[in-house]
């Protein structure tokens, strides 16, 4: 993927970016600029468990994240 979408069109970029981790494309991937982008929220790495018990592959998938219409 081209570093440019990121400089342009961040929304754009990381639409992109997801639609080649769910292809599985990961040599395509800008990872460069996934480290940047996840380093923007501010968050530290510390707080993040370095294991988990859910897949890669649930996490890409809609299904997995809570329903907006939970109360």
């Amino acid at each position: 993927m081209k570093s440019q979408t990121y400089e342009a069109d961040f929304v754009a970029w990381t639409a992109e970016t997801a639609q080649l981790i769910r292809a599985g494309k990961f040599e395509q991937v800008d990872w460069e600029h996934v480290a940047a982008a996840s380093n923007e929220t501010g968050l530290p790495l510390e707080i993040f468990p370095a294991e988990h018990p859910y897949t890669t592959t649930q996490f890409l998938t809609s299904e997995f994240l809570p329903s907006e219409n939970l109360q």
